[in-house]
Formats: C-alpha cells, sequence, structure tokens
C-alpha cells in the first residue's frame, strides 16, 4: 500500500512538472507590438499616398509628442518622399484623436507589396503602439494626400484581444475597418495538459481509493 502511494505522488509530481514546462512558451510567447493593415490600391480613395493611424487619445495619454522634425516616409503611389510639414492637415488634425505619423514617439509607417497584391502596410516602430490602441473606441485609418491633406478618414474600429486569440492584422476595404485574430495554440495546448493532468490526477485517486476498499473488504 505504501508502494503505491508513493507512486501515485510521484506519478503527481511528474504530471505537474510536465505542466508547469509547458507553460514556459505561454509566458515567452508574445504577440507583436506593431500593426500591420491590409489593403487593395484600388480601394483607396484617389490620391491617397499614405494611410494614418489615428489614436484616439490626447496630450495626456502618455504616448503623444509635439515633434519638430517631420518623419521621413515614402509615398504608395511613386515611392517619393511625403512633404508634410507640421502645419499639414494631418498634424494638425485634433477630433478627439491625433495622427500616429505626426505625434506619436518614434513613428515610421512603410508600405510593401505582398504575394496577394495587396499593399502591406506596417507601422513598425513607436514604443507599445498596440498597447495605445487596444480596447480603445474610435480607432480610425485616415487617408492622406502627400501634402498631408485628409481625404477621408476610415470607419472607427477596435482591437479586443481574448484569452485564446491574440489581434494579427487589419484588412482595410474601402472605408471598412476589419480586424483580423489568430489562435493561441500556446494557451490551447496548457489548458489542454492541465485539463489532462486533472482527469489523470482524478483516476489515480478514484484507483488508489478502489484498491484501499478492496483490501478492507479482505481483511
Amino acid at each position: 500500500m505504501r508502494r503505491e502511494k508513493k507512486t501515485a505522488k510521484i506519478f503527481v509530481c511528474v504530471l505537474v512538472l510536465v505542466f508547469f514546462t509547458g507553460l514556459i512558451p505561454v509566458k515567452a510567447y508574445k504577440p507583436s507590438p506593431y500593426l500591420t493593415a491590409f489593403v487593395r490600391l484600388e480601394q483607396l480613395p484617389e490620391g491617397t499616398a499614405c494611410v494614418d493611424l489615428l489614436i484616439p487619445a490626447g496630450e495626456a495619454d502618455g504616448y503623444f509628442v509635439e515633434k519638430t522634425d517631420t518623419p521621413v516616409v515614402l509615398s504608395l503611389l511613386d515611392a517619393s518622399a511625403l512633404e508634410y510639414t507640421n502645419e499639414s492637415e494631418i498634424a494638425l488634425y485634433n477630433d478627439g484623436s491625433y495622427s500616429y505619423l505626426m505625434h506619436y514617439k518614434d513613428s515610421a509607417i512603410s508600405f510593401s507589396t505582398n504575394a496577394a497584391g495587396e499593399i502591406q502596410i506596417d507601422y513598425g516602430a513607436g514604443e507599445n503602439l498596440l498597447d495605445a490602441i487596444t480596447k480603445k473606441e474610435n480607432c480610425r485609418f485616415a487617408f492622406v494626400d502627400k501634402s498631408g491633406n485628409i481625404l477621408a478618414v476610415s470607419e472607427p474600429f477596435m482591437i479586443e484581444n481574448s484569452f485564446f486569440k491574440d489581434f494579427s492584422h487589419v484588412k482595410l476595404n474601402g472605408l471598412a475597418v476589419m480586424p483580423e485574430y489568430q489562435t493561441n495554440f500556446y494557451r490551447v495546448a496548457a489548458v489542454t495538459l492541465g485539463v489532462a493532468i486533472l482527469l489523470a490526477v482524478g483516476s489515480v485517486a478514484v484507483v488508489c481509493k478502489k484498491r484501499k476498499q478492496l483490501r478492507v473488504r479482505a481483511v
């Protein structure tokens, strides 16, 4: 009986060790802190040279800065430099939101074309960008011409992560914005492993209890 108890304890310890070992990649996993958007050229307002992000906050949010130098960004139309200044419409925009490009610390926007023929827009710099916009209502995109004039503003969108799903990217379809998510397989695996361990420990406990009852009856 002592041997069975010892074996059961060892088994439980091994399962617990496996569980916490499985949690290591869960803790190590971090989704990208950057924002990526995909859009087709024909879906953009005519004359769009840049798709800026409008962050719904103000000077008190901790990310807003007054820039003295205009970031260098190439036009998605002809790869020439945008002619933005601190007096451009996008720089002065203040409708409860502010321009990521013109007022977010270390901001940078780059464009490329993927294999599907979509324009990939990477908001690839700026400390904790996703933290600044996650769960905030009225995030929007501004379609801006080469001189910094706003041609149109997208519909509002909000990014909301869940325990099993992390934000991946957004799709732009005209003025509509569709956030897309990906399954966090590390967390799914951890929960599945945890449930399996609980079931296994419960089964061991039941078996030990039945064996004990049989011995008592035999005596």
